[in-house]
């Protein structure tokens, strides 16, 4: 009787032993909290990434508390295909915490429109390719746009600023297939040391200028090399720092339309309507806005919601005209504008 209680006494300890190995605690574990899921990337550091979750809408934690040992970890990422073909989620609430997306983060998550950016630093390869995304928002803390990172996206701004940016790899800015990427300005700090060596910026048939704050460029062996799918850096107007234009010359930033020292001009909506002849108004507005078509072309314009859902579309061939969006919700709209001679997207604010 004894030998048999010891017996079962050394095969219960080894079975907790055991359990206990293979519960969370260690580097590579998963937990979960609710509808999400988590990986442990850091056992030293009590860091985590979320690596999965049933809802639609995220809205990631900052902290997750692994209720096994009761260690509360710190979610730094989003994990390596965590949320990969998941067509199902509209739209991502980061905490601060998160500083990175990794491989295949959201690759094709189609119905994806919304995510803030601000705090991730790095980008990495597909980790937002084929989303659904129209804006990219504030990106002044990205370091790392790794291959594809943003690429297929169909983006709505018209300008975006990288200043702490270090690294772009290569197909980094890619338009989305049978889509128009309305990127024309893009402006790079003085961080920026490495460039891939594929298109970067594929397909951006608006892009008109490129701003470098670096004196000293990085050296590069065709120019011609940073683009294809219908645009020439013949139509892109390069700006550098004062003093700074025979360097970039030296270092192959050659075939551009021209090159300046100076900043790029800041483009705005306002700008873009007058070019246009377009006017919309009035904004904020209770209901009904107008269009005034001064040029007196044909314009297509598309309401959106900021999840990227379009709402209502209009065609106006008239010099006056007007949109009645009396029936949506109080909030903020995206009139995306097109006509013969360009596009352009103005926030209108419904009370």
């Amino acid at each position: 009787m004894k030998k048999t209680l010891l017996l079962f006494t050394v095969f219960l300890t080894i079975t907790l032993v055991n359990a206990q190995g293979s519960a969370s605690g260690a580097d590579g574990e998963s937990f979960t909290v609710g509808n999400y899921t988590f990986t442990i990337t850091s056992a030293a550091n009590d860091e985590a990434e979320v690596s999965g979750s049933t809802d639609t809408a995220l809205n990631v934690p900052g902290i997750a508390v692994d209720a096994f040992d009761a260690v509360t970890y710190t979610i730094t990422a989003v994990g390596s295909g965590a949320f990969k073909q998941n067509t199902a989620i509209t739209s991502v609430i980061l905490p601060a915490s998160v500083k990175e997306l990794k491989l295949d983060a959201f690759i094709s998550a189609t119905s994806l429109t919304s995510i803030n950016l601000e705090n991730v630093q790095i980008f990495n390869k597909n980790c937002l390719r084929l989303t659904g995304l129209i804006t990219l928002g504030d990106l002044s803390s990205a370091v790392v746009l790794g291959d594809n990172g943003l690429g297929r996206a169909n983006i709505m701004d018209i300008e975006l600023a990288l200043p702490a940016l270090e690294t772009l790899d290569r197909y980094a800015f890619v338009k989305a297939n049978g889509a128009q990427n309305n990127l024309q300005v893009i402006r790079f700090g003085a961080s920026l040391q490495t460039i891939g060596d594929n298109p970067i910026f594929y397909g951006l048939g608006a892009l008109v200028s490129l701003e470098f704050a670096s004196a000293t460029p990085v050296t590069i062996t065709d120019s011609a090399n940073f683009v294809a799918g219908g645009m020439s850096i013949a139509n892109v107007t390069l700006y550098v720092p004062s003093g700074a234009t025979q360097d970039y010359i030296d270092a192959g930033w050659v075939g551009f339309k021209n090159i300046v020292e100076g900043s790029a001009p800041t483009l705005s909506t306002n700008n873009l309507e007058q070019e246009l002849g377009l006017s919309l108004y009035p904004n904020p507005t209770n209901g009904v806005v107008n269009v005034k078509n001064s040029s007196n072309t044909n314009v297509a314009i598309t309401v959106y919601d900021l999840n990227g859902r379009a709402l209502l579309n209009k065609k106006v061939t008239n010099t006056t005209s007007e949109i009645n969006i009396t029936n949506l919700a109080s909030g903020v709209y995206l009139f995306k504008v097109k006509s013969e001679n360009g596009e352009f997207v103005k926030r209108i604010l419904k009370q």
